[in-house]
């Protein structure tokens, strides 16, 4: 994988983790318009949950992939590129730990 498609693969990240914010939010926002002891007059199919982890499961395969790369192809990779990318990868996944989905998927 070249770097131009390492930096396609830092977006994708992005863009998964927008993803997974805005899923949560959604999430919180249905939870907090519920009215406890109350059953909704009706129920649509929401795919909330399996979009969030559908979502996780891309951004936990990228991110791996991207390791990969830069594990195998790691000494081609000019050093201030590399680097440039590692803190951006780093910084992605450290946003995504904070939204601790890991343990929200498995309550879903």
């Amino acid at each position: 994988m070249e770097d131009i498609d390492l930096h396609a693969g830092l977006r994708s990240l992005d863009e998964s983790l927008r993803r997974m914010k805005d899923l949560l939010a959604w999430g919180e926002l249905k939870q907090s318009e519920a009215r406890p002891g109350q059953s909704p007059s009706f129920q649509i199919y929401d795919s909330t949950a399996t979009d969030l982890r559908d979502k996780y499961s891309h951004f936990l395969s990228t991110a791996f992939q991207i390791h990969g790369i830069l594990h195998e192809h790691g000494a081609s990779i000019p050093a201030p590129v590399r680097e440039i990318l590692q803190r951006k990868l780093a910084k992605l996944e450290q946003e995504a730990r904070q939204l601790n989905l890991h343990r929200r998927c498995l309550e879903y």
